[in-house]
């Protein structure tokens, strides 16, 4: 086994995606909330769409995480390696 995560462990998706996960949310439930299709946030969470700052705004207020944080989360998660557990951890605390 390597060290290198796919594409999809990595990138704003996968922090969407953890997030949306430890708020224990399906993806049907944030879309309905977010107003959105399903589709749409699979394919923003396997990183095959990126989120537009107003879907940003979305995500956060649905989640009920700042802007910012998510950033930062994104942002960290490459420093480290996308060792996201750690940060989730710290986000959520």
């Amino acid at each position: 086994m390597g060290t290198q995560l796919n594409d999809e462990k990595k990138g704003l998706g996968n922090v969407l995606k953890l997030l949306r996960i430890a708020k224990e949310m399906s993806i049907k439930d944030l879309a309905t909330q977010m107003s959105v299709s399903s589709t749409y946030i699979s394919e923003v969470e396997s990183n095959n769409k990126k989120p537009s700052l107003d879907m940003l705004t979305k995500y956060s207020e649905t989640l009920g995480v700042n802007k910012s944080t998510i950033m930062y989360f994104d942002e960290e998660g490459e420093k480290m390696g996308y060792n996201y557990q750690l940060l989730l951890l710290e986000i959520l605390k």
